[in-house]
């Protein structure tokens, strides 16, 4: 009896770990690149602010929808962009009359 209850603490272990694995990914940050601190807003064709990197990861498995956006921001009219906003759907009730 005693195994067994190791055998299933250790592979709960495991789920626990593998689960957590792919949410770690997204806690990196991409490095800044020589190339990305030589953006101007004239090199950019007098951009306000420029996306460099874009990625987004659906799993349906956990209803997760993932974002990673880095910008740079190249003027003072482009802070703008940078705020960030997080879109939250409201559970609803449906009722039946």
């Amino acid at each position: 009896m005693r195994c067994l209850r190791l055998t299933l603490g250790f592979c709960a272990l495991l789920l626990v770990i593998a689960a957590a694995r792919p949410l770690r990914a997204f806690d990196d940050w991409l490095p800044i690149t020589a190339e990305d601190q030589k953006i101007t807003a004239e090199s950019a064709n007098g951009a306000d602010a420029i996306i460099l990197y874009h990625e987004e990861t659906s799993d349906d498995n956990t209803r997760h929808h993932y974002v990673y956006v880095r910008i740079k921001v190249l003027s003072e009219k482009g802070k703008s962009h940078a705020d960030v906003q997080i879109p939250y759907d409201q559970p609803t009730t449906a009722s039946v009359t």
